[in-house]
């Protein structure tokens, strides 16, 4: 082997140590799951490098199952951790949005209330529009009125 061929092997092989252990410490120090699972992505592709280029030194292709069921893992594991992240983030974002529609209700329903109480009911019977429909009165036309979650009404 020649000494040029072993310097591009030291330095490659150290550039990917220095790959591995970046990605070592940004998995144990990361602040979030995701953080953590992009390390983990970057040491699993590290590995599979390392593999790569053992193999391109030892001249054979014994290593490929291995480098095959590490991508698997990765790929899997990344889909696992998103999916996971995903609903984390609707669950909370869900529970916020209710409690937005909830509070818009009844601070709809109190104007709707106060403003009733200050109009004279109607001779025919028929009430307030806007205590009928819930957040305002009936829109331009057959729109219809808005009930307490914010979607329209036919009339």
């Amino acid at each position: 082997m020649a000494i040029s061929e072993i310097l591009i092997l030291w330095g490659g092989g150290g550039l990917l140590a220095a790959a591995a252990f970046l990605a070592l410490l940004r998995a144990l120090l990361g602040p979030t799951v995701l953080d953590r699972m992009i390390a983990s992505d970057v040491l699993l592709t590290t590995i599979v490098l390392v593999l790569g280029l053992e193999m391109v030194i030892n001249k054979h292709t014994n290593s490929v199952p291995v480098m095959i069921g590490v991508s698997a893992t990765a790929a899997l594991a990344t889909i696992t951790v998103a999916r996971y992240v995903r609903r984390k983030a609707d669950g909370q974002n869900d529970k916020l949005q209710q409690m937005a529609n909830n509070i818009a209700g009844m601070i709809d329903m109190q104007g709707a209330r106060t403003e009733s109480a200050d109009k004279p009911a109607a001779a025919d019977g028929s009430g307030d529009a806007n205590f009928a429909g819930g957040l305002g009165s009936a829109a331009s036309g057959a729109a219809g009125a808005v009930d307490a979650a914010g979607r329209k009404e036919q009339v």
